[in-house]
């Protein structure tokens, strides 16, 4: 092969490369939404049963879930800790003081609309969960 031949190749070669970093940096990607960044925003509803009041919640682009509820019966503040995969599926954990105290698990539907299931850790207290994306 000649000098010029292999030169040609190595410009290709290094245009190849190019390409493929471009390629590999941009969105674009099969995982963009995993992980339910697209129900990422602010949702704020009430929950209603052994115990009641109002809670909001933030998701993240990555599906990660954070927030706060408050017992109106108990006058109690809970942080809200949890995900939202890519189907909607919400699981989230309630704590008070820095320990565990309950679950949240519901769906979040392409509307916005929020629905689900609560309880404490021991399971003695549950209710329901409604809101809406804000």
């Amino acid at each position: 092969m000649s000098k010029r031949n292999a030169a040609g190749w190595g410009w290709a070669l290094a245009l190849a490369a190019v390409v493929g970093l471009i390629a590999g940096c941009g969105g674009g990607g099969a995982d963009d939404d995993a992980g339910g960044g697209a129900f990422q925003g602010t949702y704020a509803g009430t929950f209603t049963g052994t115990d009641a009041g109002t809670w909001r919640l933030v998701v993240d682009g990555d599906g990660l879930v954070d927030g706060t509820a408050h017992s109106t019966v108990e006058d109690l503040d809970y942080v809200v800790s949890g995900e939202v995969d890519e189907a909607g599926a919400l699981s989230a954990g309630l704590y008070n003081n820095g320990l565990y105290r309950g679950t949240y698990a519901g769906t979040i539907a392409a509307s916005g609309a929020v629905a689900g299931t609560w309880s404490n850790d021991e399971g003695s207290d549950r209710g329901t969960f409604a809101g809406q994306k804000q």
